[in-house]
């Protein structure tokens, strides 16, 4: 077996399992199949936040990055350039194996990093970016609108981030007309180095001195990364693969060979968390036009009472029932609205003594009924729970422990469907107490809830929606989350949305979420297929005249149930 690199004539070639790279000066040209994808400039611009917050010192890069080092072994190869940017020196490296390559930037100077833009080139140049030859690209950021099933078109500027996978897989595929194989570039940071909110995809348009069009990817660290000595990025590491499922595998892969990802521990399922689940949100919202009263105010002990009832009379056996929005008097603080539910505690035991579980919806970063010496504000103004200050963190765990806890005077619920997590701060004026930002301070905020709560009842359910191997270990069941009721693709959607958590989160089970009620055909599509994706969910139990749904096909959503139930009541006999 030959060395996996090779140079001659000042070209250094490097030859994969299922790529090949061409290094010529600062330029790394990647290939599949023969065919070339890309040219990457590794020229990569680090702007720095101003002091004042209001934007960013550019990062220009005119001169030509100087290989320092190529250090070639039987399975491995890596190369060094350093050089001088307007903003720090510079260290490259590109490190390769046989199955892929991975790169990252080492600073030398001193600055609040606002952006990481891998590949940029030189940004004071026109005709900067990276050439590429690739057509089309995917990621598994989307919203609620998304029709296009994660595709993009490469000749316009994606943002790289999510309102229902949230955080999404930061990894972009791209297809080249032609080729067989697609490129993965994804991003890989170590623990404590997330501190960014999103993952663009960056063009490039210029006419002179000629047509050029070119492409770089961006995080926005937005100054909440600061560096005084060094600093190394995070890394872009390129994989090449059949389909961009595949690359996704690899991607999460990665992050749990590097041990990055921590191992899901909790390897009991109690019967509940395989549900069915009962949800009364959009029940909540049909039934204000009937009872002219906000959807709101139906978040109480009267009307899910109500709901049970409609589901025992259409023969539904759900296991888990949601008390969802806005069961609290204020969203920053988890107790019961009086008005609404007088006595919590003792809903929820009438729940437990008819064989279900509760779950009770929490929406994070909301600040509402927050003290103001524990928010922060983003931006655009908005204010927001930091959820890192100690005070905060406090509040937190009463509130946790009056949630969960069996003790005398707590409601003794059985977990938690949280929500709202794109609610985030964003932006270079949100100040954090840890200074954390972005990923990393979603990912301590869920941690902290997920350990408190598991400390109060080790059974207790968290239902959430990071999509991304990073939240591995503190996720139980991941929400599919929302559906737009404009669309009529439920199933498609949904399934879709299940394949990338499936792929990030492979031991975490799947909140099949619920369907758009809007249309007949489109609900009753994805209500009875639901349970071939993950855990059966309902929203709504009441015939709808909007979306024509009838008490007969409520009766045959609750055969599927009872199918549904036999077969997982086999797994705990």
């Amino acid at each position: 077996m030959g060395k996996l690199a090779s140079s001659k004539d000042g070209l250094w070639q490097v030859q994969g399992a299922f790529y090949s790279l061409e290094i010529c000066g600062h330029l790394v040209k990647v290939y599949a199949e023969g065919t070339l994808l890309a040219t990457l400039d590794i020229r990569s611009a680090v702007p720095q936040t101003l002091d004042d917050n209001t934007g960013a010192i550019p990062d220009a890069e005119p001169s030509i990055p100087t290989l320092q080092s190529a250090e070639i072994g039987e399975d491995s190869a890596c190369f060094t350039w350093e050089n001088e940017s307007s903003l720090w020196h510079k260290t490259y490296t590109l490190c390769c194996d046989r199955l892929r390559w991975h790169f990252s930037i080492t600073l030398c100077g001193k600055g609040r990093v606002d952006a990481v833009q891998y590949f940029s080139g030189d940004s004071s140049s026109q005709n900067y970016g990276s050439a590429y030859e690739f057509s089309e690209g995917f990621m598994t950021a989307t919203n609620m609108k998304n029709l296009s099933n994660y595709r993009f078109s490469v000749s316009e500027n994606f943002h790289g981030y999510s309102e229902e996978l949230v955080p999404p897989l930061f990894c972009y595929v791209f297809r080249t007309e032609g080729c067989g194989k697609r490129l993965g570039l994804g991003l890989v940071a170590q623990r404590g180095e997330h501190n960014f909110h999103a993952f663009d995809y960056r063009v490039t348009r210029s006419s002179k001195p000629y047509p050029w069009t070119g492409f770089w990817l961006e995080t926005d660290q937005a100054g909440h990364t600061c560096v005084d000595g060094t600093w190394t990025t995070p890394e872009i590491y390129g994989f090449v693969g059949e389909d961009p499922w595949e690359i996704l595998a690899d991607y999460t892969a990665i992050y749990r060979s590097l041990g990055i990802a921590r191992p899901y521990t909790n390897r009991e399922i109690p019967r509940f968390w395989r549900g069915p689940i009962l949800c009364g949100y959009i029940e909540q919202l049909m039934e204000q036009h009937t009872r002219g009263v906000h959807w709101m105010k139906l978040a109480n002990a009267e009307f899910y009472e109500e709901l049970l009832q409609k589901a025992n009379a259409l023969g539904l056996a759900p296991k888990t029932l949601i008390i969802d929005d806005k069961w609290q008097t204020h969203y920053a603080c988890g107790v019961a609205d009086e008005e609404k539910f007088p006595h919590m505690r003792n809903f929820i035991q009438k729940r437990h003594q008819e064989g279900l579980k509760v779950l009770l919806w929490f929406k994070l970063w909301d600040a509402q009924g927050a003290e103001e010496e524990y928010c922060t504000y983003d931006d655009a103004g908005n204010r927001r729970i930091d959820p890192s200050h100690p005070e905060y963190l406090k509040r937190l765990r009463e509130n946790l422990h009056l949630l969960l806890s069996s003790e005398e005077g707590c409601y003794d619920a059985d977990g938690l469907k949280i929500d709202f997590g794109f609610f985030n701060p964003v932006g270079r004026k949100v100040k954090t107490h840890s200074g954390k930002y972005g990923v990393e301070l979603f990912y301590d905020y869920l941690e902290t809830i997920y350990r408190i709560s598991k400390g109060e009842k080790a059974y207790a359910l968290m239902n959430s929606s990071p999509c991304h191997p990073y939240f591995a270990d503190i996720c139980d069941q991941a929400r599919i989350h929302d559906y737009d009721p404009m669309n009529r693709n439920n199933k498609e959607e949904l399934t879709l949305r299940a394949k990338a958590y499936t792929t990030a989160l492979p031991e975490a089970l799947v909140d099949t979420d619920n369907a758009g009620f809007a249309s007949r055909r489109d609900s009753m599509r994805w209500l009875l297929q639901q349970h071939l994706v993950g855990v059966p969910a309902l929203y709504a139990v009441s015939a709808s005249e909007r979306c024509g749904m009838t008490e007969e096909d409520f009766r045959a959503i609750a055969q599927s149930w009872r199918e549904y139930n036999a077969r997982v009541d086999a797994l705990y006999e």
